[in-house]
C-alpha cells in the first residue's frame, strides 16, 4: 500500500492559462490531481504533524488503541466491507462519510488502510466505529488489507480527515472513468475550439427578442426569427454609438426590413448573452456587479422562449424541448437567480 503522508506529491502538471491541453490524458492528469490534491492535502498535512508530535488536535481527530472487532461483507445494496472498531474513553463519533485512515502505533505508512465511517454508536466506556473499506484507495487486495486489520488487534490509530470525503469521491470517480468520447464538451474545454459553427437549433425557429431588446413596435421584436436576433446582437456588440441614459439604438434588419431598435444592454452583456445562444459552451465572468445574474436570467427566459412551427418541431430532433439545470457554489447565489426568475 502507499505510504499516507508521501502518496500525493506536488502536481506534475499546471492549469492551462488559455489554449488547448495537449491530449485528454494531459488534462485528466492535470484536473484529478487537482480534485486529489484538494480532497487528501488535509489529512497529509496532519499526518505528517502527527509523525514529529506538532499536531493541533483541533486540526485532526485521533482515535488510539482502536481494536478491530468484526468484519461485515459486501451487501446487495452496494455497501462495501464494513469493518467493526471499538474504541475507549468518551469519543466524539466521526461524520457520516469522513475518510478514514487507520494504522498501527500512528506508523502512516505502506501498511495505511482508508475506510469511510459507515456509521457510529457512543457505548458505555466507548465508541463503536463502523468503517467502509475503499477499496479503490488500495493497492492491495481487500483480503490482504483486512488480514492486517485483524493482524494488528488492538495497536491500530484511526485519524479522520478534516476534508469530507465524500464532497470529492463522486467527482474524482466519474473523472477517472472518463473517457475522450464522453467527455461533453471535450473539442471546447480540452482543444480549447472557439472556432466551431454558430447554432441554429432547426429552420425558423424563433426567440422573445423583447427578453433585451425594445422597439416601437413591440410584436417585431416578440417573435424575432432566431438568425435575425442574432445578427442584431452582432450589431450591437460592435456598435460604437454612444448610449444615452444607459439606452443604446441602432439599425438592424428583422424580416426582411429595417427596424430601429435599443437596447439597455452594454456591448459585453450584449456578446455573453449571443455566446450562450449560440454556442455548446460558453463562460460569463465578472467582477461583482457586473450583471451576471441580470444576463444570467435573460439567457434562461431566451432559451424558454425558443420555439419552431409545429411542422419543423415534429421533424426535427434538434428542436425538441429539454430542462434547464442550474447549479450554484452556494445556496444564497441560487436563491437570488431564481428570486429573479420569479419577477419575470
Amino acid at each position: 500500500m502507499q505510504s499516507a503522508v508521501d502518496a500525493h506529491g506536488p502536481l506534475r502538471r499546471v492549469l492551462q492559462a488559455g489554449g488547448s491541453y495537449e491530449s485528454f490524458d494531459a488534462y485528466m492528469e492535470c484536473f484529478v490531481g487537482l480534485l486529489r490534491e484538494d480532497c487528501f492535502a488535509g489529512i497529509r498535512e496532519g499526518l505528517m504533524a502527527l509523525r514529529v508530535g506538532t499536531l493541533d488536535p483541533r486540526d485532526m481527530r485521533v482515535w488510539d488503541g482502536a481494536v478491530a472487532l468484526a468484519m461485515s461483507p459486501p451487501n446487495a445494496v452496494g455497501e462495501g466491507t464494513v469493518m467493526e472498531f471499538h474504541v475507549n474513553g468518551n469519543a466524539t463519533p466521526p461524520m457520516f462519510g469522513s475518510l478514514l485512515a487507520i494504522a498501527p502505533h500512528d506508523d502512516f505508512g505502506g501498511d495505511t488502510i482508508w475506510a469511510t465511517v459507515a456509521g457510529a454508536d457512543c457505548k458505555q466506556g466507548g465508541l463503536r466505529l463502523y468503517a467502509e473499506l475503499c477499496t479503490d484507495l488500495h493497492a492491495d487486495s481487500e483480503a490482504s488489507v483486512i488480514a492486517t486489520l485483524l493482524k494488528r488487534g488492538g495497536k491500530l490509530t484511526i485519524v479522520e480527515s478534516p476534508t469530507f470525503y465524500r464532497a470529492y469521491a463522486p467527482a474524482i470517480s466519474v473523472l477517472q472513468h472518463m473517457t475522450s468520447e464522453s467527455m461533453p464538451f471535450g473539442e471546447e474545454i480540452v482543444l480549447g475550439r472557439t472556432d466551431g459553427p454558430l447554432l441554429v437549433p432547426c429552420a425558423d425557429a424563433t426567440i422573445d427578442g423583447s427578453v433585451v431588446f425594445d422597439t416601437n413596435t413591440r410584436e417585431v421584436v416578440e417573435g424575432m426569427r432566431l438568425t435575425d436576433f442574432n445578427n442584431a446582437l452582432q450589431t450591437f456588440c460592435a456598435s460604437k454609438t454612444a448610449s444615452s441614459a444607459g439606452v443604446t439604438t441602432c439599425e438592424c434588419m428583422i424580416q426582411g426590413q429595417m427596424q430601429t431598435i435599443t437596447t439597455r444592454l452594454d456591448s459585453s452583456q450584449c456578446e455573453a448573452i449571443r455566446a450562450a445562444v449560440t454556442r455548446r459552451i460558453a463562460i460569463l465572468q465578472g467582477p461583482p456587479g457586473t450583471g451576471k445574474t441580470f444576463v444570467g436570467v435573460r439567457i434562461v427566459r431566451l432559451l424558454v422562449s425558443i420555439a419552431a412551427p409545429a411542422e419543423v418541431a415534429d421533424t426535427e430532433p434538434s428542436c425538441d424541448d429539454g430542462p434547464i439545470l442550474l447549479l450554484t457554489y452556494k445556496n444564497r447565489a441560487l436563491d437570488d437567480f431564481l428570486g429573479e426568475c420569479l419577477k419575470i
